[in-house]
């Protein structure tokens, strides 16, 4: 039986929301809303492990830029 690849599609969608926004450091930083983040409360478990990563960095008011983990580019 074949799974989609859901996580993986939702988290380069997620990678390339920021970087198309210019989200690489927290003065840049924007929500998942500003960057164009296809339905944002969804899949928040995958959301937790680009956080977990650092692949993404978090700021207090709800936005968020990429971090510098090991595959953020």
């Amino acid at each position: 039986m074949f799974f989609p690849p859901i996580p993986l599609i939702r988290q380069q969608h997620i990678m390339k929301k920021l970087a198309a926004s210019g989200a690489f450091d927290a003065e840049h930083a924007v929500t998942f809303q500003e960057a164009g983040v296809i339905n944002p409360q969804a899949f928040c478990a995958i959301t937790k492990k680009l956080l977990k990563s650092g692949m993404i960095v978090s700021c207090l008011d709800g936005r968020y830029y990429i971090g510098s983990g090991k595959t953020a580019k």
